[in-house]
Formats: C-alpha cells, sequence, structure tokens
C-alpha cells in the first residue's frame, strides 16, 4: 500500500515538473527572440486541467471553454492527421482540442481486431496534436454496439497502455465510451460498472488527468447521472447533441444538470439529424452553441477527414473537388470547406 501511495504522488509531482517545464520553456524561448513574438499553444496557456465544483477550470483555476473538432473514426480518416492538418485546425481555426476517435468493432476491422495497429496509428495522430500544443480527447469509440460491456476487457487493455504511455503528459483527455444504447442499456446497470472498471486502469497509471463518460441512451440520459453518479476526481460527462433532431428538450435536461453541479463536455455534436444527414441546421445550431458557451461547456464538433457523404462532413467531398493529398495538406481554402465546415469554424473563432 506504501508502495502504491508513493508511486501515485511520484506521478502527480512528475507531472507538476512537466507543467513547470513548459512555463520555464517558454519563458526562455520569449527571451531569445529579442522581440519576436509567438501566440501560446492552448496547452501553454493553461497548463493542466481539472475540474473543480463541477467545472472544467485550468491549471490557473479559471474557468475554461475548449472548441474544437472530432476527426471521424480512424478507418475513415487514414493519415489525415498530418502536421499540416494539426497546424490548420489549431492555427488558422483556433481549436483548442481535438478528439481522435478509435474504432473498435467495424466489418471486422478496428482495435478489436488489430490492437497494435490501431494503437499505433492513435499515438501517431495524437503525438502530432501534442507537439502542437492541443488538448487531445482520446476516445474509445463503439459505435457499432451500444453496449460498452461487450468490449470492456479490450477498453481495458486500450486505456492501459495509453496512460501508461501518456500518463504524464497534460495534454490528454480519456472519453471511455462512446453512445451507449440499446434495450438492456441502462446507467446504472450497464454503463457505470463498464465505467469503473476502465476509470480504475487509467487511474493505475494517471492520477488526474480528466476522464469523461458518455451517459446512456445515445449520450442523452442526463437525469440517470444526477441520481447516481461516479466518485471520482476529476471525472466529467459527455453529452451528445444534433441540431435537426435535439432541442429545448434536452437543454432543459442539461441545465438541470448545470444546477446539480454534474461537470458536463459536450465531446460530440453536428449540425444535422441524428444519422448525420440533412441540414444545416443553423438556426438551431446557433441556439445550441450560445447554451454551451453561456454555460461554459466544452464542445467538439462532429466531422472532418473522413469520405463520408455526410451534411455534417466538415470538408467537401473530393471526389470532384480536390485531391486527397489537398486534404491532407490543410490550409484549406473556403470553396474546399462544407456548409457545415463554414459554419462550425466560425463558431469556434467567435469570442
Amino acid at each position: 500500500m506504501m508502495s502504491s501511495m508513493f508511486h501515485f504522488d511520484l506521478k502527480i509531482k512528475i507531472k507538476r515538473i512537466f507543467a513547470w517545464i513548459l512555463a520555464i520553456n517558454l519563458a526562455l524561448t520569449a527571451a531569445s527572440c529579442l522581440g519576436e513574438t509567438r501566440s501560446k499553444s492552448p496547452v501553454e496557456a493553461h497548463g493542466m486541467l481539472r475540474v473543480e465544483n463541477g467545472k472544467l477550470v485550468d491549471g490557473h483555476g479559471d474557468c475554461i471553454q475548449l472548441r474544437g473538432m472530432s476527426v471521424c473514426d480512424l478507418i475513415s480518416c487514414f493519415e489525415f492527421v498530418t502536421d499540416e492538418v494539426a497546424d490548420t485546425l489549431i492555427n488558422d481555426w483556433g481549436c483548442t482540442v481535438i478528439r481522435l476517435p478509435v474504432t473498435v468493432h467495424s466489418l471486422d476491422n478496428g482495435y478489436a481486431y488489430f490492437p497494435d495497429r490501431y494503437y499505433e496509428e492513435l499515438c501517431t495522430y495524437a503525438d502530432v496534436l501534442i507537439e502542437h500544443g492541443c488538448y487531445v480527447i482520446i476516445d474509445w469509440f463503439n459505435n457499432h454496439d451500444g453496449n460498452p460491456l461487450t468490449y470492456q476487457n479490450e477498453a481495458v487493455d486500450f486505456f492501459t497502455r495509453i496512460s501508461e504511455r501518456y500518463g504524464e503528459n497534460p495534454h490528454i483527455i480519456y472519453e471511455i465510451n462512446n453512445e451507449p444504447h440499446g434495450d438492456d442499456v441502462t446507467w446504472s446497470g450497464t454503463v457505470k460498472p463498464y465505467a469503473l472498471s476502465v476509470i480504475e486502469a487509467i487511474r493505475s497509471n494517471d492520477p488526474d488527468n480528466i476522464i469523461i463518460v458518455d451517459i446512456a441512451d445515445t449520450s442523452t440520459d442526463i437525469a440517470s447521472v444526477i441520481n447516481d453518479p461516479i466518485k471520482c476526481e476529476n471525472l466529467m460527462y459527455s453529452f451528445h447533441f444534433y441540431a435537426g433532431t435535439h432541442g429545448q428538450e434536452l437543454r432543459d435536461e442539461i441545465q438541470v444538470a448545470i444546477d446539480n453541479g454534474i461537470p458536463l463536455f459536450c465531446t460530440q455534436w453536428a449540425t444535422s439529424y441524428t444519422n448525420k444527414t440533412g441540414g444545416v441546421f443553423e438556426q438551431s445550431t446557433i441556439e445550441w452553441i450560445e447554451f454551451l458557451n453561456s454555460n461554459n461547456i466544452s464542445w467538439c464538433n462532429w466531422s472532418i477527414g473522413s469520405g463520408h457523404v455526410e451534411s455534417s462532413n466538415a470538408l467537401r467531398l473530393y471526389s470532384n473537388r480536390f485531391t486527397v493529398e489537398q486534404k491532407r495538406a490543410g490550409h484549406w481554402p473556403d470553396e474546399m470547406l462544407s456548409e457545415s465546415g463554414l459554419l462550425v469554424r466560425s463558431l469556434i473563432q467567435d469570442d
């Protein structure tokens, strides 16, 4: 027990030292530039995140709202996250967070079948984003089986590996499931027991980075979390919305959770219907973003990087407009962005 406590305290001390090194490095860089200025990256500016009184706060203790994009699942976005794309999203668009969903299972493909391949691919993308100073959500994207218990062992394996690799890194946020759903899937009976198992695996390596748990009923069952929360420091709950499907009724439920001190993060939302088609529903989108911004709720928009025919795709399909190479080169002109992409970029940049 004493050895475990020593290891736990050492992890925290190492992470604090890492944060101090970031600050010192920034000061030395500024001093050596002889008047040259360089904008701080999101992590340089805000440091280690934590949850305090139901809110996400930064290393200075100030409330912070992260805004950014969710890359589509790794199968659909092969080799998309390049240095150029990272620079575009973080410096051109102003993203402070990027979400990386690792596909769990899809037509005999995904982490459940090829764990080493998808672990390495995920880490390659995460390392690029970390180099650019962005917060990175690593998401267990179990999209084709709504019951998180189906691949619980694989999830524990995955997050054990990820937390071993990144547990001392302030950039990383863990999202341990995605849109649980199904007739037999409930918060207390399914999602919470799964979450406790994965949280234990993460905390054995990483005592304090943010962990996000998606709630039941495709991430909309807010009431269950209010009545039966998980006791864990630096834990948040994710809800998802789709502007063409969800409106004031869901916002009212979210407001009740906020009033009850439940820390929330909207890790996935789209300008479309739930099935990613229809729209763009601009007015509903604006109403939602005003609600999120007024409550300081961080968010990631779905999505960018795939070739899927989705109205919520931020980039136009490249088949007859631009090449795959142009997509991966970043710094896209407006004509390469979809209606959704143009709207979402403006919302990310809006002060």
